[in-house]
C-alpha cells in the first residue's frame, strides 16, 4: 500500500523506497541500518516474487505491478470515501 502514495507507474529506485519504508517504521528492529536494508530488500524480493511489484533497471528499481495499482487505487478510495 505505501508505493500507492506514488503516482501511476512512478519508477522506484529501491534504496529510496528501502530507507523510506525504515523511516516511516515498516522495516525495523534491526542491529544496524545495513541489517535494514538487508530486511528491506528481503520484503521487496517477497512482493516481487508474488507479483505485487515489478523489478526495473536491472533490478535497482521497482513499480507496482498494474493489477496492485487498481486494486490498491479502489481501496485507498473506498476507505476515504466510508
Amino acid at each position: 500500500m505505501y508505493c500507492a502514495l506514488f503516482p501511476k507507474a512512478f519508477v522506484i529506485p529501491k534504496d529510496d523506497l528501502i530507507a523510506y519504508l525504515i523511516d516511516e517504521g515498516v522495516v525495523k528492529n534491526q542491529e544496524s541500518r545495513k541489517d535494514e536494508f538487508y530486511e528491506g530488500y528481503s520484503l521487496l524480493n517477497r512482493l516481487e516474487d508474488v507479483r505485487l511489484l515489478e523489478s526495473i533497471d536491472d533490478d535497482s528499481a521497482i513499480k507496482m505491478h498494474d493489477l496492485s495499482e487498481t486494486w490498491s487505487s479502489k481501496h485507498i478510495k473506498s476507505t476515504f470515501q466510508s
